[in-house]
């Protein structure tokens, strides 16, 4: 994907994740109340795990990602979902993953400002939230937002970086309160 069609889908995927500030929220509350929620969420994880992989197709030229490290990411970011005792929650690794592949894209492969960028995005989100009625800044969404940035550019960086993500994600879910 060129570094064009990646900051459009970029933003297009920023304005959809800010828009859906308002009525998240009420959604959930409607799963959760028909006992869907967790069902749910986990399809949005699965469906996002395969989009990142859509974003993480490799350009002609580009050293392959390593499936080893991969699958091994994989693993640990589900294993990070597990943190949160309430699914709606782990839904920031479904969303901020595929901006840290985006972002990665977009700013023309290079790590430290594609993880400055999607680290302000998910601050803006959290910034957003605490201005909306019924919602709040809750400053450890900002870390998972955070967490799933980075685990989304080390992993689209491919090579030796590759493997900072699931060692990234294993510490945090290890030493995370």
């Amino acid at each position: 994907m060129s570094r064009r069609a990646s900051a459009i889908v970029l933003a297009a995927w920023v304005a959809l994740l800010y828009g859906s500030l308002a009525w998240l929220r009420p959604a959930s509350e409607a799963l959760r109340a028909r006992g869907l929620l967790s069902e749910t969420v986990t399809l949005v994880l699965v469906l996002a795990a395969l989009l990142a992989l859509v974003f993480l197709r490799r350009a002609p030229g580009e050293e392959p990602l390593s499936r080893p490290a991969l699958l091994l990411a994989v693993l640990a970011g589900g294993w990070l979902a597990t943190w949160w005792n309430l699914p709606e929650e782990r839904v920031h690794l479904a969303q901020y993953v595929p901006v840290g592949v985006l972002a990665w894209r977009a700013l023309g492969t290079r790590v430290v400002p594609a993880l400055l960028l999607g680290g302000l995005l998910g601050l803006g989100d959290e910034l957003l939230q605490g201005l909306l009625p019924e919602r709040t800044f809750d400053p450890w969404d900002v870390l998972a937002n955070a967490l799933a940035v980075s685990g989304g550019v080390f992993v689209a960086a491919g090579g030796r970086l590759i493997w900072a993500a699931p060692g990234l994600w294993l510490g945090a879910r290890l030493l995370l309160p």
